[in-house]
């Protein structure tokens, strides 16, 4: 088995699991709603996320290479994942904003098809593709993220309630999210050694990812949705920055 068949069977195993806690925890019993709970779950953003990260895996697992087709699995699968949550004695309902929530982390995480397609890529996609082949690595990589997740979401989370007394969970979970994110993926570029060299224009691309920053913030500051969380406009926002950015980088 080459190195690309491991990472990609890593990918395929990974894939799997995740696509079973997300099943069983969309369809956990909820409990019914009081006036002041002890933690406001930000619901939507989790949809936005965890449909993300499935999507995610998916297109790194290489089953199925046509984006088109991609999408409109990970879609009618987001669709079935809520029409089914009533079907069974969970005190849950059908919502159109969770589905839409879905369906946004969806589309956000395939408008990054093709990232390390450009041929001045292709050998930082191989040391990728080396570090992803060792279980090892991806343990740390896996702990490392969740570690930096937790830590930063309960300590925004407990720290809006202790300085201002009001729960924070959205703006713990998306800040956390993203830093996670950036902190996993420069730990990558540790682990695998990889080199930015290709990248050439790098201003250009932090002024890009700035603006993508700045909107983002202003949708959450001035939105009044009324489908989609003003939050996963957000980060809808943020992430196809983020590609244009990346893009415009090369």
């Amino acid at each position: 088995m080459t190195k690309i068949d491991r990472t990609t069977w890593h990918f395929r195993v990974t894939f799997v699991l995740w696509l079973v806690l997300l099943t069983i925890g969309t369809h956990l019993p909820q409990d019914p709603p009081v006036e002041a709970p002890v933690f406001e779950s930000p619901d939507k953003l989790l949809h936005f996320v965890f449909f993300g990260v499935l999507t995610f895996l998916l297109m790194c697992s290489r089953w199925i290479k046509n984006v088109g087709i991609l999408w409109i699995i990970l879609t009618a699968w987001a669709l079935l994942d809520e029409l089914s949550q009533e079907v069974l004695s969970t005190n849950r309902e059908i919502s159109k904003e969770d589905f839409l929530a879905s369906a946004l982390g969806i589309f956000a995480v395939l408008c990054c098809y093709g990232a390390f397609r450009p041929p001045q890529l292709m050998c930082m996609k191989n040391s990728i593709v080396d570090s992803l082949s060792n279980v090892k690595n991806w343990l740390l990589l896996s702990l490392f993220g969740c570690a930096v997740f937790c830590v930063i979401a309960a300590s925004l989370w407990l720290g809006s309630v202790e300085l201002y007394g009001d729960q924070q969970s959205q703006f713990a979970m998306a800040i956390a999210t993203v830093l996670s994110v950036a902190s996993t993926m420069f730990f990558l570029k540790h682990v695998a050694g990889i080199q930015f060299d290709a990248l050439k224009h790098k201003k250009s691309a932090g002024l890009i990812l700035f603006g993508s920053s700045l909107l983002a913030v202003a949708l959450v500051c001035t939105a009044q949705p009324v489908l989609i969380n003003a939050w996963v406009l957000a980060m809808f926002a943020f992430v196809v920055g983020a590609r244009t950015a990346w893009a415009t980088a090369l």
